[in-house]
């Protein structure tokens, strides 16, 4: 049985006072739409539905890496690059038919917005479809929404690590970011995060401790006894 959490490197000395989540995989289950709507994509250009291994081995991308890679098939950039059109304007009207938060998610926002903490969201995915999401979920929960931005590289260079520690006021070990995915643990890591990896998501827990999980938890609710662990 797994233990409820898995400390791998982790030294801590300071209080947490923000926490940053990743998005997909880790706050929300998205996979069910990501599939059914490049899988319609696909199909416009002739392509055989997607199946679900294949679109997690390019979910932490930023979109149009995402979608190029989906689209792989297609002979030309120029297709692949009308293809993220195409994928932008169905996933824009399905983007929550079958995205749902993960059990416990909103308890525990609730739990660290009763705490004080700031919280926020750092995700590969466009900038207004993780405000999209995080409003239809968590309206009034999340301080800092940020998705990816034109004027930051995507995780996980820690550009935008950095931009949204200079808003959130903290240093970066004040921080605790959770992810669940290599992408996520190399970008807590580079901004000097207390990183921690949520093994419920898209990825296997192992993949994260080697790639820099300093904690691993196995729900929401262990990250929340993780957090006043760390705060005592």
């Amino acid at each position: 049985m797994k233990s409820e959490i898995q400390i791998c490197t982790g030294e801590h000395n300071k209080m947490i006072k923000a926490v940053v989540f990743d998005l997909d995989g880790t706050l929300t289950n998205t996979m069910p739409d990501l599939i059914i709507t490049i899988s319609e994509v696909r199909e416009v250009y002739g392509l055989p539905p997607i199946t679900e291994e294949e679109v997690l081995s390019a979910v932490n991308l930023s979109t149009p890496e995402f979608i190029k890679l989906c689209m792989s098939q297609l002979p030309t950039e120029e297709q692949k690059e009308e293809a993220v059109g195409v994928y932008l304007e169905h996933y824009k009207n399905h983007m929550v038919d079958k995205t749902h938060p993960y059990d416990g998610i909103v308890k525990l926002l609730h739990k660290l917005r009763d705490e004080g903490k700031k919280i926020a969201v750092l995700s590969n995915k466009d900038d207004i479809n993780v405000k999209f999401i995080c409003d239809t979920f968590f309206r009034g929960l999340i301080d800092e929404p940020w998705g990816k931005r034109d004027e930051y590289p995507g995780k996980p260079d820690p550009t935008s690590a950095f931009a949204l520690m200079k808003v959130l006021g903290c240093e970066p070990r004040e921080i605790a970011y959770i992810g669940d995915s290599d992408v996520d643990m190399k970008t807590g890591r580079n901004a000097g995060f207390v990183t921690v990896g949520a093994s419920w998501g898209y990825r296997p827990a192992e993949i994260l401790r080697e790639t820099g999980a300093e904690y691993i938890v196995d729900s929401a609710a262990d990250f929340g006894k993780l957090i006043d662990k760390l705060d005592s």
